[in-house]
């Protein structure tokens, strides 16, 4: 749930907007301006909802590219990062977004090649926000809901996935760290991947 406030001529205007796989709901409601912005919708001050009304949303498909030590820390505390923390992928998301996590090995600078899919989420919030890691890196991220999944090797699937063209140097598509995914891609990779009952896994 996404709630934004706006204060206009004395009158607090409060923006809900709901999402779910598919749908998006929002609402529109005005509060009066004696009472604080941060109150719940049974509240008094709550005068009335002046809109009411359901939209439907195209999801969008991406896959990003990371080692998988770094997919779990992501998975841990909920949340993602692409091509080094920088913001500009990640601006490219919307919520209720899917993304698939592609890791070509084990640990970021190791030898130990996985090249498998190793995660998959959906985008919950608004846009990319930045995080202190260290005194001199503050990558970029988003929140996101990872499900529980199988780890699923590539290599079975090259024959089947649209975006991989050259079926001999499949690898090469993955160099870009992040990129656009057609919905038949991601249906074959994700019925791999998740079970017929999703979990949420953070």
């Amino acid at each position: 749930m996404i709630k934004q406030y706006k204060k206009m001529n004395g009158i607090v205007f409060c923006l809900w907007s709901v999402f779910s796989p598919h749908h998006k709901k929002v609402f529109l409601i005005i509060f009066n301006p004696h009472f604080p912005a941060d109150i719940g919708l049974s509240h008094p001050a709550c005068i009335f909802v002046i809109l009411n009304r359901t939209v439907m949303k195209t999801n969008r498909y991406w896959m990003v590219v990371v080692s998988k030590d770094h997919v779990q820390r992501g998975i841990k505390d909920g949340f993602m990062q692409a091509n080094h923390g920088k913001a500009a992928s990640l601006k490219r998301l919307t919520a209720g977004d899917w993304v698939i996590f592609y890791s070509p090995k084990e640990t970021y600078g190791g030898n130990e090649f996985l090249q498998s899919f190793t995660a998959i989420a959906q985008v919950k919030d608004e846009g990319p926000y930045q995080y202190k890691m260290t005194e001199d890196f503050f990558p970029y991220r988003r929140n996101v809901d990872f499900y529980k999944c199988t780890e699923t090797p590539i290599i079975p699937l090259i024959s089947k996935l649209h975006f991989i063209e050259n079926k001999k140097t499949w690898y090469f598509r993955f160099r870009f760290g992040f990129f656009e995914l057609n919905e038949h891609d991601f249906e074959l990779i994700r019925n791999e991947m998740l079970t017929n009952e999703w979990a949420i896994a953070n």
